[in-house]
């Protein structure tokens, strides 16, 4: 049940930033141009004849503000050329606190994770029930107030445990 949970939150949450499948990407949220970075997400791996290939991945990066409360994102999608599948990746830190991470796989066999970090330096964890209904309820909330993500550009505090998601 947990696992079944972990996926409806996480693609829940990533929606309400906009990181969603086509035909919506690119027109939702932080996924639309204006909170695009010129930096790109570098991978190298080895394909099915295994060759070692390189590919760039967008990244996004946009905060949203309460009051003095700051929530600052990165994310990107590993899609395939194809477009059949996507795996958005988002980090995100409040206040300079925890920061939380976000895995969602968008394909036949959908995954999911949802990870904190008590900070942009420690290891990864993963999120109780309690901190990922938590952070769904906030962004339910900042959503039915209108409040709007706006794009950043100081993302080099989360890209370290950004790419820790990716590679997981």
């Amino acid at each position: 049940m947990d696992d079944i949970l972990t996926r409806e939150l996480a693609r829940y949450v990533l929606g309400k930033m906009g990181l969603v499948p086509p035909p919506n990407l690119g027109k939702l949220g932080m996924s639309t141009g204006d909170f695009l970075l010129e930096k790109k997400l570098e991978i190298e791996y080895y394909d099915a004849d295994n060759q070692k290939r390189k590919s760039a991945f967008p990244l996004w990066c946009g905060e949203t503000r309460v009051g003095q409360s700051r929530m600052l994102t990165v994310a990107t999608d590993l899609f395939t050329t194809d477009q059949e599948y996507h795996e958005f990746c988002s980090v995100f830190i409040v206040d300079n606190l925890a920061v939380h991470g976000i895995k969602h796989i968008f394909s036949e066999h959908e995954e999911a994770l949802f990870l904190i970090a008590s900070d942009p330096k420690a290891d990864w964890k993963p999120n109780g029930l309690y901190g990922k209904l938590m952070i769904t309820a906030a962004l339910e909330k900042m959503a039915d107030l209108g409040i709007p993500w706006r794009p950043a550009k100081d993302y080099e505090v989360l890209f370290s445990k950004l790419v820790e998601l990716v590679e997981m």
